[in-house]
């Protein structure tokens, strides 16, 4: 009778009840479903925000398929806040040799000219059949 004792009890040691090793799966599986979701749920870093403070502005209204301006003159060596308004239509704006990138999500821009010269500006999102003319001139002095 011991020995069938010793084996019951072996028995229960090897072999935990059935399901405990499901229950302990699912339970952790559940924790790391909710450190996830707690983790998504964090803020998302924001870039730093760029000085808005400019000693010059200009502001491009874009409307299909033309530039308000020819031409926009600012000073060299002075900061410009550059700003895009698309009054009619979907546009982007882009100085390349400034690394001037605007759009709807980024409106406007800060930067300083440090060269004098002329300087294309050009509609940067396909906008139609007059896309190729929407062009400008970013006259630093």
């Amino acid at each position: 009778m011991a020995k069938n004792n010793i084996e019951i009890i072996l028995n229960n040691i090897a072999r935990p009840k059935e399901g405990t090793f499901l229950k302990k799966l699912i339970i952790l599986l559940a924790v790391a479903a909710l450190i996830l979701a707690l983790a998504a749920c964090g803020e998302k870093e924001q870039p730093a925000a760029e000085p808005q403070n400019a000693e010059q502005e200009i502001t491009i209204k874009a409307k299909n398929f033309a530039f308000d301006q020819p031409e926009y003159h600012v000073k060299k060596g002075k900061s410009v806040k550059v700003t895009l308004v698309s009054e009619e239509g979907i546009h982007g704006v882009s100085i390349k040799d400034y690394k001037i990138n605007l759009d709807s999500k980024k409106s406007s821009q800060v930067f300083t000219p440090v060269k004098e010269g002329n300087f294309s500006i050009v509609c940067s999102i396909p906008c139609g059949t007059g896309h190729g003319d929407m062009k400008a001139t970013l006259v630093v002095e």
